[in-house]
């Protein structure tokens, strides 16, 4: 289909809207979970130029590539915005609107998505609230 990719994805829910398959980079070990969509272009600048009066000839399209790193975790109904880049191990949590470039070990999640915590912190406080013992990995 055009997408690249850099390793073995995890998960893809079959619901992924992909704009551009071209202009989408998917790393090792992602996980892009139902109704994410990945929007590489943005047709907002036309819509500026005629607001402030200055009518373009015709429509004028900014299209910009998503980079996926390894090992990334995008959480239901997300939005990637066009030249979003993530760094590895990131988690972007459900309903998050994403632009630019995400940090590695990072979780981002809101509208639009800030850093919320650290791989490191996040996986610590998971720890001491779970039994992983009891923890099954049906993958």
């Amino acid at each position: 289909m055009g997408v690249t990719l850099s390793g073995t994805p995890r998960f893809i829910a079959y619901s992924v809207k992909f704009d551009d398959f071209s202009k989408i980079t998917i790393g090792d070990r992602a996980v892009i979970s139902s109704n994410v969509i990945l929007l590489t272009h943005d047709y907002s600048y036309t819509t500026g130029l005629i607001a402030i009066g200055r009518t373009p000839k015709t429509d004028i399209g900014i299209i910009r590539p998503i980079v996926i790193g390894n090992n990334v975790f995008i959480g239901m109904n997300s939005i990637l915005l066009p030249g979003t880049t993530t760094g590895d191990h990131v988690i972007i949590g459900a309903g998050s609107v994403v632009g630019g470039t995400i940090a590695e070990n990072s979780i981002v999640a809101g509208n639009p998505a800030k850093t919320v915590n650290t791989m490191d912190n996040y996986v610590e406080r998971v720890d001491q609230k779970t039994n992983i013992d009891f923890i099954i990995d049906k993958h």
